[in-house]
């Protein structure tokens, strides 16, 4: 009964959290302001909800990126240059911690440099040229963020593309879907901020980026799992 109700309440944070998400992706595609501004801040404390009620072990890293990623999120409601500085500021941070916190888990299951700096090439490549194209517009300040960005991004798609090749498990897969769907994300985004102003890109740029984050809290929940049973593997091991 326990693990029924558990179940149910999983599911209902879960559904609430794609509701939420529907809801403020049909405002970006209608333009409605009042609602994004309603249902915006809501997603991320959503998702961070589900990855409460579904995790065997809390990982404080994620939960910060979490909460810097929210920040972004609020700044970017507010088209002016000031909140777009924020964002990405915000974005960065978000995305530099993401990074270390995968960095250290597949590195404890065997991924090293090599690998990720050869997965990094293809993400690299995109995100440059977005820049290429776009970097006669930017201010000098935007232009080293925007490179920052992409070099951070870069390193989370070479881990997710050497863990997805060398390991191939459920949780590999996971963040190598998480890392291609911020990298749509990105690259819709940036087209739509610098090069092309067509409204639907806004939404579509959003469900990449929700898609993201979702693969990204499912890969966290089941990778705390895998390493807290090698963890007891190893312990029992020992004991023997």
């Amino acid at each position: 009964m326990a693990l029924l109700n558990s179940e149910v309440r999983n599911s209902l944070v879960f559904y609430l959290f794609w509701l939420v998400s529907a809801v403020e992706i049909g405002a970006e595609f209608y333009q409605n302001q009042a609602i994004i501004y309603a249902t915006k801040p809501l997603l991320l404390p959503l998702l961070a909800c589900f990855y409460f009620v579904t995790t065997s072990t809390i990982n404080k890293g994620y939960l910060v990126a979490l909460l810097f990623n929210w920040l972004a999120n609020l700044a970017f409601i507010f088209p002016s240059s000031t909140f777009l500085f924020c964002a990405t500021l915000c974005f960065i941070i978000h995305r530099s911690i993401i990074v270390f916190e995968i960095w250290k888990f597949e590195f404890s299951r065997g991924i090293r440099l090599k690998p990720v700096l050869m997965g990094s090439a293809p993400f690299l490549i995109l995100f440059l040229s977005v820049i290429h194209l776009v970097y006669t517009d930017v201010f000098e300040y935007e232009l080293y963020m925007l490179i920052a960005q992409a070099f951070v991004m870069a390193l989370l798609g070479g881990i997710a593309f050497g863990a997805y090749f060398l390991i191939h498990d459920n949780a590999s897969k996971l963040l190598f879907m998480s890392a291609l769907c911020f990298a749509l994300n990105l690259f819709v985004l940036g087209v739509k901020l610098y090069y092309l102003n067509i409204d639907y890109l806004k939404p579509i740029s959003m469900i990449f980026f929700l898609l993201g984050h979702v693969f990204l809290c499912k890969y966290m929940v089941l990778i705390s799992d895998i390493l807290v049973k090698k963890s007891t593997i190893k312990d029992i091991y020992y004991k023997k």
